[in-house]
Formats: structure tokens, sequence, C-alpha cells
């Protein structure tokens, strides 16, 4: 945080941002932690409800598909919460670092097939000589 202070960036100036994005944080993820809460509460008494097996599978389907959906908006709301001064200081260099590497990228040399020093047996030759 120190070495930002000499290339014009100042800790007071992005303390008022960083209070509130924090702040914001922290309100989403109780707001998170108690929409999980309800669900699990909400859980044992729709599967007491199911009458065939089913049920049941799609009654779980149901739980896990609005926990993915509720952990996906939190995680919207989280990140949005970030203030866009607080995300300038990514180098050019590591924003265009990609997790795949192209053929072109790293030319491989093909090596040669090593050569017998022998010929190789031709099919009409016979693999056992028989002894006379």
């Amino acid at each position: 945080m120190f070495d930002k202070v000499g290339m014009g960036w100042s800790p007071m100036a992005a303390g008022d941002a960083w209070v509130k994005m924090v702040g914001r944080m922290q309100i989403e993820t109780v707001a998170l932690m108690t929409r999980r809460m309800i669900a699990n509460i909400e859980l044992p008494q729709a599967m007491a409800r199911c009458q065939t097996p089913q049920d049941v599978m799609a009654e779980q389907v149901r739980y896990w598909q609005l926990a993915q959906r509720q952990y996906m908006q939190s995680l919207e709301k989280v990140a949005s919460s970030v203030p866009a001064s607080m995300m300038g200081g990514v180098p050019a260099a590591r924003a265009r670092m990609r997790d795949y590497i192209l053929v072109s990228d790293n030319p491989a040399p093909v090596s040669q097939p090593v050569q017998s020093q022998r010929p190789a047996a031709s099919v009409s030759e016979p693999l056992y000589k028989k002894s006379a």
C-alpha cells in the first residue's frame, strides 16, 4: 500500500471508498447467509410433503438450483461494490495473460525417428527358420 503513495495514490482518498466497499460486502454476506438459512429451514418441510422418490429428487434439484442462483447474485453484488478506482492498478501484461498455450506460441522441434541399423523384416520372410 505504501509503495503507491509516491505514485499519486492517496490512502486517505481511497479510505472512504474502501470502507463503503467493505461495508457493502459485509451486508451482502449477511443477506446471503440469511437467505440460505431460510432455505435450509424450509427444506425438511418441503421434503416431508414429497410423495414419491421423483418428488424428493425434484425438491433436491430445486434446492441446489436456488442455492446456485443466490450465490451467483451475491457474487455479482459483491463484485459490483468494488470501485473502478481500485481496479485500475492491473498491469497490461497481466491483463493479456491466458490460461492456455497456442501451438504457434511454443513451437517444439520435431525429432526425426531413430533409424535402425538393420533392415526391417519383410512379410514374405518367415520369422523362424526351420532346422533341418
